[in-house]
């Protein structure tokens, strides 16, 4: 068979490619995790039975939903209608 022959520089060739490819991609620019910013901890008596705002019947779930629903709408300056 007059196969591949492989010598010592083409293999130090390949070896310090490989390497190369590796630390190159561990260099890749990566987006931040997200922060404790978008975690929303409530100090409750009781678990909400439901966090829906219209089967809501006991104050402990009316809380938890008034806060996540909170600066979904904005009032209108001019007194109308919300946003």
């Amino acid at each position: 068979m007059s196969g591949w022959k492989i010598n010592n520089s083409s293999c130090h060739f390949l070896w310090v490619l490989c390497v190369t490819s590796v630390l190159c991609a561990g260099c890749a620019k990566r987006e931040p995790a997200a922060g404790p910013a978008q975690i929303l901890r409530l100090s409750q008596r009781n678990e909400p039975a439901t966090l829906d705002p219209q089967l809501a019947t006991l104050p402990d779930e009316y809380f938890p939903a008034r806060a996540l629903f909170e600066g979904l709408t904005t009032p209108a300056p001019d007194g109308g209608a919300p946003r």
